[in-house]
Order: C-alpha cells, then sequence, then structure tokens
C-alpha cells in the first residue's frame, strides 16, 4: 500500500453521523464515521507508513484434510464477504469515515504448492502478513487457497484490524465453516443474523457498553 496522505491530524471535525448512501452514489451503501479506535489506527499508519501498516495485519490459516471443494469454498466466501460489511469496507483520506461498498472483492487467489509444500506455505503466510493493505482502495480482507498435496489444503485468510478484532474473527470463521458445509451439502446455512458495522459501533457507543468497559 501505498503511505497514507499525511493529513489526518489535520482532518476537519465533522458532525456523528450513520446514514445509507443515496442511490446515486452506485457502489457506495453507507458513509458511516468511524469509530475513535480505528483513527488511532489510521494515524499510527499515517505516520508510520507500509511498516506500520503491516503490524496491523490478523491472519489465521485454515487446514483441510481429505475433499476439498474449492468452488464451495469460493461461494462460501463470497456469502461470508455479503454478510459481513466490515469485510466491504475501505476508508476516506482522513480516516474519519467508514465506507461501506455495496461489492468489493474478494481478493482471491488460488496456488499449487508444487514439489515443496511446506516450504510454499510458509512463504505464503509470511506474505500475508508483510504485505500492507490500501486503507483507501480495499479490499481489507484477502484469502489464499493452496493446493499441498493429493488430499491437503490450506486456506490463508488474513483481515486489516483496523476491520475486525479477535471476537469478530472467530463469529466470522464460525460462519465461513457454516456456509462451506452448506454449499459441500447443498442446503440452506443455519447461520444467525450478522451484526452490521453500524450496530457494532452504536452499541460502542452506547452508555452501558461505556459503563462496563
Amino acid at each position: 500500500m501505498a503511505e497514507t496522505n499525511k493529513s489526518s491530524v489535520n482532518a476537519p471535525a465533522q458532525a456523528d453521523r450513520q446514514k445509507l448512501a443515496p442511490a446515486f452514489l452506485g457502489d457506495i451503501a453507507a458513509v458511516i464515521d468511524s469509530s475513535e479506535p480505528q483513527r488511532e489506527i489510521f494515524t499510527a499508519i499515517d505516520a508510520g507508513g507500509a511498516a506500520a501498516s503491516i503490524a496491523f495485519n490478523e491472519s489465521m490459516t485454515l487446514s483441510f484434510d481429505g475433499d476439498f471443494n474449492e468452488t464451495a469454498f469460493r461461494a462460501a466466501l463470497d456469502q461470508l464477504i455479503l454478510r459481513y460489511d466490515s469485510l466491504r469496507a475501505t476508508f476516506n483520506r482522513y480516516g474519519t469515515q467508514f465506507i461501506v461498498h455495496r461489492q468489493l472483492g474478494p481478493a482471491y487467489r488460488y496456488r499449487d504448492a508444487g514439489a515443496e509444500p511446506d516450504a510454499a506455505l510458509a512463504e505464503e503466510k509470511l506474505h500475508a502478513v508483510s504485505e500492507p493493505f490500501d486503507l483507501h482502495r480495499g479490499p481489507l480482507f484477502r484469502t489464499v487457497v493452496m493446493r499441498l498435496g493429493e488430499k491437503r489444503f490450506a486456506a490463508i485468510l488474513t483481515a486489516h484490524h483496523i476491520i475486525c478484532d479477535g471476537w469478530s474473527i472467530a463469529v466470522m470463521l464460525d460462519d465461513l465453516a457454516e456456509l462451506y458445509s452448506a454449499q459441500v451439502e447443498k442446503r440452506p446455512a443455519s447461520v444467525p443474523p450478522a451484526i452490521f458495522y453500524l450496530q457494532y459501533l452504536q452499541r460502542m457507543r452506547s452508555d452501558e457498553y461505556r459503563a462496563l468497559a
């Protein structure tokens, strides 16, 4: 990612707003004021550039031993991205607005690891945490699926911490597992209603949440 424009500290103050974007904005589904923690992350990246940005890369590796249906897995990923608006988000130049796109990505790549699967997997894991995300252009979530052997696969999922934390990652992984199983078994997925970012933000800003903090 190119270094972000170093102007977030001087960004103009804006009224707190959470609104759906008008239809004429096309790809943009919603524009929401970013949270204070997100602005702190953005400011740190603004000051430190790519080296600071990769410190916020969150990466996990899923292992599949046995039959693996790549088509079903990719369809499940597409459903996950549609379920969670944070996976379709970018930020404005100041980091003050969280912009939800109707469609964004996915950043998806498939690789056959070849004759040295363990070395190839280690290489991809390193790349996952050392490649910066572009907070303005997105996507801020990417996936690499690797064929490591006849019945051995891995999926490396990486997201920027500015759009998800440990709790949300755990929820999304549970959903992904169910969405994938449903695709393979050709049945409706049994997943709870997704929590949209705006709902999360409203809860975080509530008096009840602050009392618990």
